[in-house]
């Protein structure tokens, strides 16, 4: 195939540009720093390396790519290689497919090897860990969702599902309904970590007795469904913290069904949970199996930039290009915080008008006067559809972050990075990568395969240079 040939040509090429010493001596010195933590206790910075080295992989790969791919094209139009290259019996197609084929082996590889890298300087500088901090820090869990979550009744202590309670999505636990309860089916004890049984749980929570704004106490109940057995704790709930808690591993003697149980305390206190609020950490997987996930998921985000900036040297300048794609990359990392903006435009337009005049007119004075009318004009809603519309176009690099799950001990499973959905770009990082990336490699080539390249120009600066040569007409 006459694609292998250029990919083989463009990673002898990439191996010799001076961008990758560059960026490689950078990442190797940060990523190197990220080991000297003596002021961090031993297990945490095991933590912190994993959190804090996917992110150096993610962003300097990136940065790779784009500085490889943006310039590429204008480069081989320059140095007018791209004549020798085409004058053969070589397609458009195939010069376009070759050439990201060839960057999308180079940064794999170079991933490949930085995971063989890290592994080995991980198992070097945290020897002195002692074998529990390596049984806990260097395995990967994997979290057990429940199957249905319960809230209980005042009429005897009945149990009811979620939607009798008032809302299928979220349950309050209050004076009327004094717990919650997650049931949990089909556990395995062989299948568990060893230790005690484990879990999370994130509630949200209101006090309105006096207590603190900041913590509140909990009780949990593990029940055995089999045998009956009983277990119950109680915890401090931060706010915006996750609970961890763990219960004895006898409570499980055999294959069966446990129920978690929410209750108050302190009268007062209401909580708000929802069935994927609580789960239970099942079976266990080494660190290196969990990181070589995250390192694909890694990959599928840099082949979207690649691809991005692929499309961009196909018709634009190498540094103009530089900047598209890197543009690109900053806002899909930034794409939850527009649609807030995007929302906001519409649900409170004041607020949006009086931020936007103190950034822009900080002299002019605000006012504090009631509104006099909250409903958006046509700038603000021109504007929300705009943003709207952008961050539905623009890809979002959140469906790629996996370095909090990483640190935190959390496994990938492969079927949540290969999950399909019949709603584009609704499934797993799999499919929504090849959906970006295919429709940019597919419009790079449309504006190649168009592209004057004797004189290099593409469709749109042509149709630009017409528009400026028309003649204008005299005046009367």
């Amino acid at each position: 195939m006459k694609a292998l040939a250029i990919a083989r040509l463009t990673v002898r090429e990439s191996m010799r540009r001076r961008s990758l010493v560059v960026v490689g001596a950078l990442w190797a010195v940060l990523a190197a720093l990220t080991f000297a933590r003596p002021a961090i206790a031993g297990g945490h910075r095991v933590q912190v390396a994993f959190s804090q080295n996917l992110w150096l992989a993610s962003f300097f790969t990136v940065l790779l790519g784009v500085f490889l791919a943006a310039p590429s094209i204008p480069a081989d139009l320059e140095e007018r290689r791209i004549f020798t290259i085409l004058s053969k019996p070589v397609r458009s197609w195939d010069y376009f497919l070759g050439k990201f084929l060839g960057f999308a082996a180079f940064l794999g590889a170079i991933l490949a090897a930085y995971l063989a890298l890290f592994s080995v300087l991980v198992a070097v500088a945290f020897r002195d860990l002692s074998a529990e901090e390596k049984e806990t820090y260097f395995h990967a869990r994997s979290r057990r969702e429940a199957v249905e979550l319960q809230v209980g009744s005042l009429d005897e202590g009945a149990s009811l599902p979620a939607a009798a309670a008032g809302g299928a999505e979220f349950v309050v636990v209050d004076d009327a309904h004094p717990s919650a309860r997650w049931v949990f089916e089909g556990l395995d004890p062989d299948r568990l970590p060893p230790g005690p049984i484990a879990g999370q749980a994130r509630l949200r929570f209101r006090s309105e007795g006096g207590g603190s704004p900041f913590s509140v106490r909990c009780r949990l109940k593990l029940l055995e469904r089999a045998t009956g057995g009983e277990e119950s704790r109680e915890y401090e709930v931060a706010r915006g913290r996750p609970l961890e808690f763990q219960f004895p591993r006898e409570l499980l003697t055999r294959e069966g069904d446990l129920e978690l149980v929410l209750e108050r305390v302190t009268d007062g206190e209401i909580f708000v949970v929802q069935r994927e609020s609580a789960v239970l950490y099942s079976s266990r997987e080494h660190y290196v199996t969990n990181l070589a996930k995250a390192i694909f998921v890694v990959y599928l985000e840099v082949l979207v930039v690649l691809a991005v900036a692929l499309a961009g040297s196909a018709f634009l300048s190498g540094p103009v290009a530089i900047l598209l794609s890197l543009f690109v990359y900053l806002v899909g990392h930034l794409l939850a915080v527009i649609r807030s903006f995007a929302r906001a435009m519409m649900s409170s337009p004041e607020v949006v008008r009086e931020a936007v005049g103190a950034i822009f007119r900080p002299d002019a004075g605000h006012h504090h006067g009631p509104a006099a009318s909250e409903e958006p004009g046509w700038q603000l809603r021109l504007a929300s559809r705009g943003l709207s519309a952008f961050c539905d176009v623009c890809p979002d690099f959140g469906r790629f972050a996996v370095s909090e799950r990483v640190s935190g001990g959390v496994s990938l499973s492969w079927s949540e990075i290969f999950r399909l959905s019949p709603s584009p770009g609704e499934g797993g990082p799999v499919e929504y990568a090849a959906l970006y990336a295919g429709l940019a490699i597919l419009a790079g080539w449309l504006l190649f395969h168009f592209t004057d390249v004797e004189r290099g120009e593409g469709p749109v600066l042509r149709l630009l240079s017409r528009l400026r040569s028309r003649p204008r007409k005299a005046p009367p």
